[in-house]
């Protein structure tokens, strides 16, 4: 595909190459992002199982987790994997485990 007009080749270029970089970090953060769900619900079904007559109080103790409250943002890495451990914990309760 040609540059629109008004876009030389070259910033055209460094914008495809932004485009393709970019598309590159969002397969490769979808494929991650499967992954931590997967880790995320097999750890929060082990803590359930752990707690044994608390597993209910566990999941909830989980899934009451506060974004509002975590430093560095929601999109902080520790935060992301906060996130998947409180939205497993309430799938499973869901679930009834």
């Amino acid at each position: 595909m040609s540059a629109p007009e008004g876009i030389g080749p070259e910033l055209w270029n460094k914008h495809a190459d932004a485009c393709a970089k970019m598309r590159e970090a969002e397969e490769a953060l979808a494929a991650a992002l499967s992954g931590l769900k997967r880790a995320a619900a097999a750890w929060v079904r082990v803590e359930a199982e752990v707690s044994g007559d608390r597993a209910t109080a566990a999941l909830v103790g989980i899934a009451a987790s506060n974004a509002a409250t975590w430093s560095g943002g929601v999109l902080c890495d520790s935060n992301i994997i906060e996130t998947a451990k409180r939205r497993e914990a309430l799938e499973l309760l869901r679930s009834k485990y």
